[in-house]
């Protein structure tokens, strides 16, 4: 029997500490598993739960492994830019100046799909001012 790959370490606990409010009153209050394929939400994954693990077998996820990450914010319309860090196992960084705040990007909605590597994984996310 294998192993399921996971993605260790995508913990909300190590999101949420890690994210920063904004000078105006902007914050990242959370963040979203999405399935690039579709554009919907994973099952279990809205908002990223404290201490989540990403089993990459589950059957909630696209079979082809194409996710996306966004930024739940307040306010939840423009106010500038969310600036995405990850590190860890898979590493991107992305500077969204325009809501969906993605993390793989998106073009009005339609999210960039991206990857995730097996192993622990840190994601911080911080709003600008325009």
């Amino acid at each position: 029997m294998r192993a399921s790959p996971m993605v260790r370490g995508f913990a909300a606990s190590a999101l949420l500490g890690a994210l920063a409010g904004g000078a105006f009153g902007q914050s990242v209050d959370s963040f979203t598993l999405y399935d690039a394929d579709t554009d919907l939400p994973v099952a279990g994954f809205d908002p990223i739960a404290n201490g989540a693990t990403i089993n990459l077998a589950d059957a909630a996820l696209p079979a082809s492994g194409n996710l996306n990450v966004t930024a739940n914010t307040t306010p939840a319309t423009d106010f500038g830019s969310v600036q995405f860090n990850l590190s860890g196992a898979t590493t991107r960084n992305q500077l969204e100046n325009v809501p969906v705040w993605a993390l793989a990007g998106d073009t009005s909605g339609d999210f960039n799909a991206m990857t995730l590597n097996t192993g622990a994984h840190t994601l911080t996310a911080t709003p600008y001012d325009a």
